[in-house]
């Protein structure tokens, strides 16, 4: 699924308490109806069933379109993910970049990331980047070990020449022994400047994710190959730390520079 901020200009006359209302009730229903288990800190609405929450998604944004002339055509309107799915970010800064803003808070949410960003190039933030790291490694990592362990369950349902071979039995039998992937916790609180310090256990957390992550990439390509699953262990899945500077991220701020200058929102879409 796509999801992109689109520019937008508030129309005439409209109270900015009623905008951000809106902004917010659109927000919330869209994490329940379309995001829900992909957000990193908080959890749907309970209270909204999905099929409910699809349908007052639309009343919701036909109800934003009445207070805001979107551009459509802009080019390009920019997608969420360069915020939702950067790992540079804090969670709870990721989760709340699925949606709308309004001029002031595009142009708070621009000073914030901006700021964010050249402190993680600086080395400012080392200590929590490194926990964030550990924490956003570990999700993937449980991820790949929850779709093979699933692999291995389902095969034992299966008889055909593959899944009797001996090789392919020892390997499946490997895969059932995995332990469980390391618990990690969040990387705690957003550090201001100047306050980065290293919290008990974070290097440990390290350690032991890197251990079993090596672990299971020795069975994930092998049981993939016998089993013919064709299953990829992704290349940005590996210890080594990833590149911090984000051509891609540096291209949205100037795109997003002059949209906050000129008092522009940001339609979710």
């Amino acid at each position: 699924m796509g999801v992109d901020w689109v520019p937008a200009r508030v129309r005439d006359g409209v109270d900015e308490n009623v905008l951000e209302e809106l902004l917010r009730e659109q927000a919330r229903i869209f994490t329940t109806a379309y995001v829900g288990e992909d957000l990193l800190t908080v959890r749907p609405d309970a209270s909204l069933d999905e099929d409910e929450a699809r349908k007052r998604m639309i009343r919701a944004s036909e109800r934003l379109q009445e207070v805001l002339e979107v551009f459509w055509d802009w080019n390009p309107p920019w997608r969420v993910y360069v915020i939702t799915a950067n790992w540079r970010f804090p969670p709870e800064w990721r989760d709340a970049a699925w949606s709308g803003l309004s001029p002031a808070a595009a142009r708070e949410a621009l000073t914030r990331w901006r700021h964010w960003y050249e402190g993680c190039l600086s080395g400012r933030y080392e200590h929590y980047l490194r926990r964030l790291r550990t924490w956003e490694l570990a999700r993937h990592v449980a991820g790949l070990q929850k779709e093979l362990v699933g692999k291995a369950v389902a095969s034992l349902d299966t008889d055909n020449r593959k899944t009797r071979r001996p090789e392919f039995r020892k390997l499946r039998h490997q895969v059932f022994e995995l332990p469980d992937p390391p618990r990690i916790p969040l990387p705690g609180s957003v550090p201001a400047d100047g306050e980065d310090l290293p919290s008990p256990g974070q290097d440990e957390h390290w350690e032991m994710l890197v251990a079993h992550m090596k672990r299971l990439k020795e069975i994930y390509h092998p049981f993939s190959r016998a089993g013919g699953y064709g299953m990829m262990w992704p290349e940005w899945v590996k210890e080594e730390e990833p590149e911090r500077a984000d051509p891609w991220l540096e291209e949205f701020f100037q795109w997003l520079q002059p949209l906050v200058e000129e008092g522009y929102a940001l339609y979710l879409w």
